[in-house]
C-alpha cells in the first residue's frame, strides 16, 4: 500500500474510533466517518467497502491496543510488580471500551451474526493478557484461575460510562471502583 494511501486507511481508522467513542457505539454513518477523517466518501469505500469491515478493522486496532498496554506491563514488570499490575488494569479500563463492546454485540445480533463475533472474541490472541494474569497471580494479585475473558468482561464492566451527575458528583468513582476491583482479585488470591 502507498504511504498516502496508508495515511488515508489510518485517518478513517481514527476518526471512526474517535466517533464510535463519542457516540458510545457503532451507530455513525460512514459519510460522517470520512468527512471527519478529511478524506472524500470514494476514498471511504475504497478502504472499507461497508460498515462491517470498519467496524471489525476498528475492532482489532482496540485489540491491538489493548495488547500493547499488556506488553508495557509486562515489561516493567520486575522493577515494581504491583505498579505495574495497578497501572494495566487502570489503563485498560481507561480505554472506554464497555460502549462499543455492548454495541459491537448488539451490531453482531441485528445482523444475525451474533455466533462469529463470539467465534471471533475467542480466537483473539490473549497470550500476554494470560502472561500478565499468571504474573498477578504468582505475586498475589489475583486468582491462579482467572481467565483472561473474564479479567477483559470485569474490565468492560468498569469501564462503563457513570451518569453525568454521578460523575459530576464523584469525578473519581471509576478510579476507586477499579482499586476495590483490584483489592477483591487480591482476595479472591487467598483463598
Amino acid at each position: 500500500m502507498r504511504a498516502d494511501a496508508r495515511a488515508n486507511r489510518d485517518s478513517i481508522i481514527e476518526a471512526a474510533l474517535e466517533m464510535y467513542r463519542a457516540r458510545g457505539g457503532f451507530d455513525v454513518s460512514l459519510r460522517a466517518i470520512a468527512q471527519r477523517a478529511e478524506v472524500g466518501v470514494a476514498t471511504m469505500h475504497r478502504h472499507f467497502p461497508d460498515r462491517e469491515k470498519l467496524i471489525m478493522t476498528v475492532v482489532g486496532r482496540l485489540h491491538k491496543s489493548t495488547m500493547a498496554i499488556v506488553e508495557e506491563s509486562l515489561a516493567r514488570w520486575d522493577g515494581d510488580p504491583e505498579a505495574a499490575w495497578r497501572d494495566a488494569t487502570h489503563r485498560l479500563a481507561a480505554m472506554g471500551i464497555a460502549p462499543l463492546a455492548s454495541s459491537g454485540s448488539d451490531f453482531a445480533a441485528a445482523e444475525g451474526r451474533a455466533e462469529d463475533f463470539l467465534q471471533g472474541m475467542r480466537e483473539r490472541d490473549l497470550r500476554p493478557i494470560e502472561r500478565l494474569l499468571e504474573k498477578a497471580a504468582a505475586e498475589g494479585f489475583a486468582p491462579a484461575d482467572l481467565e483472561p475473558h473474564r479479567f477483559v468482561a470485569g474490565i468492560i464492566a468498569l469501564s462503563r460510562p457513570l451518569p453525568d451527575l454521578t460523575a459530576k458528583l464523584l469525578p473519581d468513582q471509576t478510579d476507586w471502583m477499579i482499586d476495590v476491583h483490584i483489592a477483591g482479585l487480591r482476595l479472591m488470591a487467598d483463598r
